[in-house]
């Protein structure tokens, strides 16, 4: 394979997609490690569901974020010497990809939901869905009209759960986007933070 082939190869969507996937397994197992952690701390408790859901959305956003940013960052310069030719709306296409797995799941938490599968898949979505985890518990909680269990789910939280991991679609266009166009967020707000210090 020639550099000009690894190149076109790292560039393309199958390729992007199982990076993007590995950065959410990754931040997926990051997310369980600092829920376990606060879950232990702080229990069950509304804020500490809120802080959990915040600072995993953080993580796990700024990662998939940080990683197509870099990426389309690259290919505006692969763009620019003719390497590869622009391909609109990859950042969407490769978060949508991405989600498969995730639809797989939504799956399997409505067939749990409508009693088809003989057991309760609830428990396993929060966990696959670490990253969202406090969230998700906020929308369904195991007190009061909900319990731990997938009959307790409404189909309306069922609908809220399984469109959440979205979010990861927009990190992805996101971030493709702003590298194509080499608009740095954090570069800006450094910039702005020095000037106001000047």
């Amino acid at each position: 394979m020639t550099k000009k082939q690894q190149g076109n190869f790292k560039c393309g969507i199958g390729y992007l997609t199982g990076q993007t996937y590995l950065n959410l397994f990754l931040a997926t197992i990051y997310s369980m490690i600092l829920c376990g952690a606060i879950k232990f701390l702080f229990e069950d408790q509304w804020w500490s569901l809120l802080l959990m859901g915040v600072v995993c959305l953080i993580l796990d956003g700024g990662m998939v974020y940080q990683f197509m940013w870099r990426q389309g960052d690259k290919e505006a310069n692969y763009i620019q010497f003719g390497r590869i030719e622009r391909e609109p709306y990859k950042g969407l296409k490769i978060g949508l990809l991405a989600m498969i797995p995730y639809g797989v799941m939504d799956l399997m938490l409505a067939l749990s939901l409508a009693k088809v599968l003989p057991f309760d898949f609830l428990r396993t979505f929060r966990i696959l869905n670490a990253p969202l985890y406090g969230f998700m518990k906020l929308i369904h909680r195991d007190w009061g009209w909900a319990t731990a269990s997938t009959p307790g789910l409404s189909w309306g939280a069922f609908v809220i759960l399984a469109l959440m991991p979205l979010i990861y679609v927009l990190f992805c266009t996101v971030g493709y986007e702003l590298g194509v166009r080499h608009i740095s967020i954090r570069e800006r707000l450094v910039y702005k933070q020095e000037n106001k210090a000047e």
